[in-house]
């Protein structure tokens, strides 16, 4: 029991110093030069994160070490809402890249390097600057201007939060929408290479207003409004006198073809004259 409680001990050691409040975690190139592996660094820091982050990346390291990053992912998720700083954001970005998920991969390390919440040493700075230029190469960046400025923008579904940033893409096919109240919705589709600079630049027209043309400028002139409403009393009138001289030749036309009787209590019928 005694080698095993030395043994958890040593690893929480570990631990603190990979991403924790005694050191600084490092990386060095996997031996095929395609992955990273997670080292450590005995450079002191001045605050300790909480246990609860600790334990997280301690779960996280033990995933990736295996090569199972989806699950180290879920635990560098974790460790992050606890405590978001440089070194989670930097082992998310590490993460995404073995998932090949380079748009992640960027996002995260540039977040990385412009933390002040635990920030990156030189070295780890060196270390993600060098990464996300190796994700670059797999994504590409999509700068929006569109206007009205309080348009709502999507890719590929995704709503933006920050439309007025770039937006990084990875490499293929990607659709870009556009809605605003009041407006026409638009769309785009763009092809994005690696390293490329996509400048888009989208307008959304106004809707026509609703209702009729000839009332709109009913309402710019009362004039018009007094002579259109004339024509349309003129008009109904004209139609109601029209229904009813046709209601009345109708009748006519059906008491000539029937027969009519006028008293009496004989037999005899005769036309009406």
């Amino acid at each position: 029991m005694w080698v095993v409680d030395v043994r958890a001990r040593l690893r929480m050691a570990v631990v603190v110093l990979l991403l924790g409040g005694l050191g600084h975690a490092t990386t060095s190139r996997a031996d095929d030069g395609g992955g990273t592996k997670l080292a450590v660094d005995s450079t002191a820091s001045e605050e300790s994160p909480p246990e609860a982050y600790l334990r997280a990346v301690d779960l996280a390291v033990a995933e990736h070490e295996r090569g199972y990053f989806l699950e180290a992912r879920e635990h560098f998720r974790a460790a992050h809402e606890i405590y978001p700083n440089a070194r989670s954001l930097r082992g998310l970005g590490k993460v995404e890249f073995e998932l090949r998920n380079y748009g992640e991969c960027v996002r995260y390390l540039t977040d990385a390097l412009s933390s002040r919440v635990r920030p990156l040493t030189d070295d780890l700075r060196a270390e993600v600057e060098e990464i996300r230029a190796r994700a670059r190469v797999y994504v590409g960046e999509v700068h929006v201007d569109v206007q009205p400025e309080s348009a709502s923008v999507s890719v590929d579904g995704v709503p933006l939060v920050s439309p007025a940033t770039a937006v990084t893409l990875e490499v293929g096919e990607h659709t870009l929408e556009f809605r605003a109240d009041g407006r026409a919705s638009a769309s785009r589709r763009v092809t994005v290479r690696g390293n490329q600079q996509i400048h888009i630049h989208v307008t959304l027209t106004p809707l026509p207003a609703l209702g009729l043309p000839a009332l709109a400028s009913v309402e710019r002139a009362p004039g018009e409004n007094h002579r259109l409403r004339g024509w349309a009393i003129a008009l109904t009138s004209v139609a109601v006198v029209g229904a009813a001289i046709g209601l009345g030749l109708g009748l006519r036309n059906r008491n000539r073809g029937s027969p009519r009787t006028y008293g009496g209590t004989s037999d005899s019928v005769l036309d009406s004259p």
